[in-house]
Formats: C-alpha cells, sequence, structure tokens
C-alpha cells in the first residue's frame, strides 16, 4: 500500500503466487487504505496457485 504524498490517495502493488503483478492505474486510485486493501485482495485472490479454493 502506498499513500501520495500531498493527497489523501492511496494505491497497491501486488505479486501473485502465479508470478503475477499489478500495481493500482491512476483511473484506479483509492479514496481509503481499506479501499486499497480490498483492491489488492480482489487480485490476489484471483490469481491463487492452480488447485487452490478461493474463499466463498
Amino acid at each position: 500500500m502506498h499513500q501520495g504524498a500531498d493527497t489523501d490517495a492511496w494505491w497497491n502493488a501486488a505479486t501473485a503466487a502465479d508470478h503475477q503483478g499489478t500495481e493500482s492505474e491512476s483511473e484506479s486510485i483509492h479514496r481509503t487504505y481499506a479501499d486499497a486493501i480490498a483492491g489488492a485482495t480482489e487480485y490476489l485472490l484471483a490469481h491463487s496457485l492452480p488447485g487452490r479454493q478461493a474463499p466463498a
């Protein structure tokens, strides 16, 4: 999680178990820390290792 120095914007960068990475694009900067966490969590769950069940 990162916060803009002069803003209230948050963004995330994540590398998943399948070795794919992402970083929030400028159009998906999050207004809160919790929103940034939720965005990263959604990405990580979508890119989990094959054969593992995602939580319901």
